[in-house]
């Protein structure tokens, strides 16, 4: 039954007879559906279901098409190839060009990939005065002030106040995080003063940025490093770019790679020196907000879409666990900051 949707799904979007591809379920993908789409001759494409949910106003789907497309019709080839796309409402999904490669992995992340991820953000930013660019809306989250920033964090920790504990040890252990570490670390955030909270962003300080950018997006293929899942992308603050890059859980990026990030980007804007002090007040801050995306698990919605992107639902009890041991580790290493 289940492959029958999915052949009509794949019909509907590229206009072929779908019973001549394998579809086959991938391993991976938070939100998402991924599958492989075999057909003659090796003719290899990926298919992406995209969670829907109407509690849920971000339209990942459409942004990721949109943004692939405008990238691919630019030049930029290391990315999966848009090919078809489709919205209605039984499914969202898109058919791409299928990369070939392998994972990046903490241990395997070296100097050579940190220059790929800078040179990636620098070929789609030189290209920010092409017309389908210039369309492109605000990343997901984009903030374009201090204040702005500060909002983000708030409206995160406040949501977190949805975790019900009386769901389980794993859902008490989640809200006793929040009270006792997110809380009282927010406090010392807010109460902090800053002469240019509300300064602006002008345009040519913006940047294209990929957002949830890292080697989790990432395969290591025979033509070089390949960058892929744009669901958040678009016009955001670069120092939002570092900070957040530097804040992944999933394939952590070393700090010694800093400077070569901060350099690559600076060399975008016309004040550098205004990016670096910006990025030094922000990080911090980004270290409580990933703590508050790591516990989003526990969330009504966003565990719906965890749970849609699941092969197995044997795995959700392991996955909460990770992801209390993932933020308890980052909270841990944000209080010893505070300490110092």
């Amino acid at each position: 039954m289940e492959n029958e949707r999915l052949q009509k799904i794949l019909a509907d979007l590229s206009g072929v007879d779908s019973r001549q591809f394998r579809i086959e379920r991938l391993k991976g993908g938070g939100n998402n559906q991924a599958y492989r789409v075999t057909g003659q001759a090796d003719d290899i494409r990926f298919l992406k279901l995209y969670h829907q949910d109407t509690q849920d106003h971000r339209r990942r789907g459409p942004t990721e098409y949109q943004w692939l497309n405008a990238l691919w019709n630019g030049g930029v080839r290391n990315i999966p190839q848009p090919l078809f796309f489709a919205e209605t409402s039984d499914y969202c999904a898109g058919l791409y060009g299928f990369l070939v490669g392998t994972p990046i992995l903490s241990s395997d992340l070296r100097a050579k990939h940190v220059s790929a991820a800078v040179d990636f953000v620098t070929q789609i930013n030189a290209r920010r005065d092409l017309p389908q660019m210039q369309t492109l809306a605000p990343a997901s989250e984009a903030c374009f002030s201090l204040r702005e920033h500060w909002a983000t964090v708030q409206k995160r920790i406040d949501r977190l106040d949805q975790i019900n504990p009386k769901e389980g040890s794993m859902f008490g252990a989640a809200a006793a995080l929040v009270q006792e570490h997110i809380r009282p670390a927010w406090q010392r955030f807010s109460k902090l003063s800053l002469s240019d909270f509300d300064r602006v962003l002008p345009l040519v300080e913006r940047i294209l940025s990929p957002s949830d950018f890292g080697f989790h997006n990432a395969l290591q293929t025979t033509d070089g490093t390949c960058f892929f899942d744009f669901e958040y992308a678009g016009w955001d603050d670069p120092a939002k770019l570092i900070c957040d890059f530097f804040n992944q859980v999933s394939v952590p990026v070393p700090f010694e790679f800093y400077s070569v990030m901060l350099k690559g980007v600076s060399s975008l804007l016309p004040n550098p020196d205004l990016l670096e002090h910006r990025v030094n007040r922000l990080l911090p801050l980004y270290q409580l907000k990933w703590a508050c995306i790591l516990l989003n698990h526990f969330l009504p919605s966003d565990a719906r879409r965890k749970k849609f992107a699941l092969q197995n639902e044997g795995e959700w009890e392991t996955l909460l666990a990770n992801q209390i041991q993932k933020a308890t580790a980052l909270l841990e290493t944000l209080e010893a900051q505070f300490k110092e």
